[in-house]
């Protein structure tokens, strides 16, 4: 610390021990602001009030792992020297024990460690902002004299760079009953392992146990008191959400009531629902349900999603629930926003799933946390971390992280493996997408017995994460493959390469699953992508789809991982050797074991996703 403080220059430091072969090594190589002073910027004496006169003042006063040696009453003296030679405004700054509810005797080491409450410690004396669980077995604690004396203010983060919040010292206590617990039992354990007869320890033992249990006794009773002052605050918050809606919806009658009488054609949110608002919106579309499965658990289940962002729509689309598309550009105007709660709570669904993130569907969320529905709330985010370098994905995904952390939503998936965050309520393992439920009767099915062989269909566009054009050459440079149909317009290929190109028009996602039918193989082996529909759009067709690694956590064991798993995504040669393998294989055996691995993930998906809805 010295060393640091040197560094600075312009701040004056002092140290304190009570021993002084302790300081030696220090004192004979201090930093070289302190050289000339040393004595006197280093003092030894058997307490702080011995070290220093009592009027000596410090800003700041810094303990690290030093109150750990000493026990409560020790502690506590400590403590009030500090602030006995504190400066006005100064700060005491501990670097101690993680926090606890209860002080006990916590270990043998270095002569014997306690674990302190310091919330104790301090309550009536200062205010303490508590940041826990910092580096290895450490809190923060950051005290100053009481804004209003006697009164002290806790301000507590879980963890380093968390968000921390007001507290009341019970509520601090409750946030430390575990740590209390794991003191208890490991001292216990430590004692009842020594090889030697130990009896003044255990003797010892018993009596902090005794402690404990006191002290335990009395965070007991002030949990049941602010259970009490809980449920006090729950029934107030319920009556301002009523007061809330109440307010909302008199203002949307009167806004309603206004435009009745209004005689103008200028476009206000008054008239908004007039002038075309549900443009922005599509409730069950006909291409949202079509593909749906039908699952009786997903009945009072909302799937919101956007109308532009195709890929997450065909995913939403082909879960089991109700469907609403919203618009991602446009903003939703507050009567337009207030309309879809009213259906929302008309309908009385009771999952609520957000397929993606933006502007709109945050104004949605806040809306419906405001009226009390945020155990209702689930996010989806089907996107990578390496797509958080365009800022409004990674905006909208932190958007999406506030929410779970302030608990305006339940739950929160982010479909890529490895993701964490230190926030709870993110759900594991991997979501699954579902296959888009098919009739039997159905233009793509039918056009399965009429598969072309040596053709290769490429859905995607041009552009970096969908890796077209490695995939096109790849698929070219197999003799196996005589034509590629593609729909990106601006695709080329130099000759002779070029001759089995055939670019098609985009005409709709049915026509995309009848190229898919009468093809050999799909090629998708993407750079970046979680668990794309394209390919099981492909494979519920019996189409097998190249794929790079997706690292999903179940089922990459099967025959079919195995044979459409591109691992180099930037290799033409790969891709060719991949487009070679899979022809290899007898079309039935092929079809069969693509379909096999589609149903298998398609029962995977239906359960996951009752496990993430709790349903």
């Amino acid at each position: 610390v010295a060393a640091i403080v040197d560094e600075f220059g312009s701040i004056e430091y002092f140290g304190f021990d009570i021993s002084l072969p302790m300081t030696e090594e220090f004192r004979a190589a201090p930093p070289s602001g302190l050289a000339s002073t040393i004595d006197e910027r280093v003092r030894i004496a058997d307490d702080l009030d011995r070290a220093f006169s009592r009027n000596e003042k410090f800003d700041i006063i810094l303990s690290i792992s030093v109150l750990i040696h000493n026990p409560e009453e020790r502690a506590r003296a400590i403590i009030a020297s500090m602030f006995a030679h504190l400066a006005p405004g100064g700060r005491v700054v501990l670097i101690e024990n993680p926090h606890t509810a209860v002080s006990t005797f916590e270990n043998f080491w270095h002569g014997g460690c306690w674990c302190h409450s310091y919330v104790r410690y301090f309550n009536g004396l200062a205010d303490v902002e508590v940041i826990d669980k910092f580096a290895d077995r450490h809190a923060i604690y950051i005290a100053s004299r009481c804004v209003d004396p006697g009164h002290s203010k806790f301000f507590y983060h879980e963890g380093l760079g968390l968000p921390g919040q007001v507290l009341a010292i019970d509520a601090v206590l409750m946030r430390g009953l575990d740590r209390a617990v794991i003191n208890s039992a490991s001292i216990s354990a430590t004692v009842l392992e020594l090889s030697v007869d130990t009896p003044v320890l255990r003797g010892q033992i018993n009596d902090l146990n005794e402690t404990l249990l006191v002290r335990i006794k009395e965070v007991e009773q002030l949990t049941h008191r602010l259970s009490l002052k809980e449920r006090e605050v729950l029934e107030l918050h319920d009556k301002f959400a009523e007061r809330q809606c109440m307010l909302e919806d008199l203002g949307r009658a009167t806004s309603e009531a206004k435009a009745r009488f209004r005689r103008s054609d200028r476009p206000t949110e008054d008239n908004a629902l007039e002038r075309g608002g549900h443009d922005l919106l599509e409730w069950n579309a006909s291409s949202d349900v079509k593909f749906s499965h039908d699952v009786d658990k997903f009945a009072k289940v909302l799937h919101i999603f956007h109308q532009e962002w195709f890929g997450i729509r065909a995913a939403a689309g082909s879960l089991p629930g109700e469907k609403l598309a919203v618009a991602a550009e446009e903003e939703l105007l507050p009567p337009i926003v207030r309309s879809i709660y009213d259906k929302i709570a008309n309908a009385q669904f009771q999952r609520i799933v957000f397929h993606g993130m933006s502007r709109n569907a945050a104004m949605l969320i806040n809306l419906l946390a405001r009226r009390g529905l945020s155990e209702r709330l689930y996010i989806v985010i089907h996107g990578a971390v390496a797509q958080w370098t365009h800022p409004a994905e990674r905006h909208m995904a932190y958007v999406a992280l506030e929410y779970l952390a302030n608990k305006q939503i339940r739950k929160l998936h982010f479909m890529k493996s490895g993701f964490d965050w230190p926030v709870h309520g993110l759900h594991k393992p991997i979501l699954f997408n579902l296959s888009p439920r098919l009739a039997p009767n159905d233009p793509a099915l039918a056009a399965i017995p009429f598969r072309r062989e040596n053709t290769a269909v490429a859905p995607g566009w041009v552009g970096l994460r969908k890796n077209v054009y490695t995939n096109v050459v790849g698929a070219a440079l197999s003799s196996n493959i005589k034509e590629i149909l593609a729909y990106a317009t601006d695709l080329e290929l130099p000759s002779p390469l070029s001759s089995k190109l055939r670019l098609q028009r985009y005409e709709g996602r049915e026509a995309t699953f009848s190229l898919m039918a009468i093809s050999t193989i799909c090629l998708n082996a993407s750079l970046v992508d979680c668990h794309p529909m394209v390919n099981i759009e492909a494979q519920v067709l019996g189409c097998p789809c190249l794929r790079g690694p997706l690292f999903l956590d179940a089922l990459e064991s099967h025959e079919y991982v195995k044979l459409t798993t591109v691992v180099n995504v930037t290799s033409v040669t790969e891709v060719r050797d991949k487009v070679n393998q899979i022809i290899k294989v007898p079309l039935r055996e092929r079809e069969e074991m693509t379909q096999d691995y589609q149903k298998l993930s398609d029962i995977l998906a239906i359960n996951r996703y009752q496990e993430f809805l709790e349903l």
